[in-house]
């Protein structure tokens, strides 16, 4: 009647829902971190991991791209990777931030959880300034700003310029939460990323714009969408 259930405390499904087994200790610290100071779960962290080990091992040319690096974190999560399996490739991130969500970016699709249309009003405890992107990445690892190229500005704009946009990617991950950021990412970046490149999509799961931009183009491609979590999924370019 009010909508709450008896469950057992710590019960096995509980505790082993975010198992991997295939994690080792030194990887599972390094996760286990950074969940905390980032807005990604334990698998979605995994899924990076693995998805920038495996275009070390398999050679996939191209530059990473994060599109909507919120406080830097992941991106920094994703440098120290790059660190790590000595890649030499860039990365390039894409963001307003401290001026948040521009409103005539929000369309239709972009709704909330009760089905209505999403305000995203900016707020400036919820979008990080350039500088403070950069001081985050220096907590973690130190910024190399010819490693890390930072884009400000609403990427449905700043993609429009060559200069913005890197010749060729091997890993795109998109984290923008509505239709149009998403839609215009795929349009202008997608055809970069190398066959063989992986794709990775923060919200499909959570924003509906995101999904119907993904949807969308994809609708008449023979594509798999690899679940991670609830929001988070991801694919292997093969063509």
């Amino acid at each position: 009647f009010f909508g709450y259930e008896i469950r057992k405390k710590n019960n096995f499904l509980d505790r082993k829902q975010n198992y991997i087994a295939e994690l080792n200790f030194e990887d599972a610290k390094e996760i286990e971190f950074f969940e905390k100071i980032c807005l990604a779960s334990k698998l979605n962290l995994w899924s990076i991991l693995q998805s920038i080990k495996y275009i070390k091992n398999n050679k996939i040319s191209g530059d990473i791209v994060e599109c909507g690096i919120y406080n830097g974190n992941t991106l920094s999560f994703i440098y120290k990777l790059i660190k790590r399996y000595k890649l030499d490739k860039n990365i390039w991130g894409y963001d307003t931030f401290e001026e948040g969500f521009l409103k005539e970016d929000i369309s239709e699709f972009d709704i909330d959880i009760k089905k209505q249309k999403t305000t995203l009003e900016n707020d400036e405890t919820r979008y990080y300034s350039k500088q403070q992107v950069i001081s985050n990445i220096n907590k973690q690892i130190s910024y190399d700003p010819k490693i890390i190229f930072l884009i400000k500005g609403n990427i449905v704009k700043t993609l429009d310029f060559e200069k913005n946009r890197p010749e060729k990617i091997s890993f795109l991950r998109m984290d923008t939460d509505i239709y149009a950021t998403t839609k215009k990412q795929l349009e202008i970046l997608y055809p970069r990323l190398s066959v063989g490149g992986v794709l990775h999509i923060d919200d499909y799961g959570m924003a509906p714009g995101v999904k119907t931009a993904v949807d969308e183009y994809f609708r008449n491609q023979k594509v798999w969408l690899h679940r991670v979590d609830f929001t988070c999924r991801y694919m292997i370019k093969d063509n």
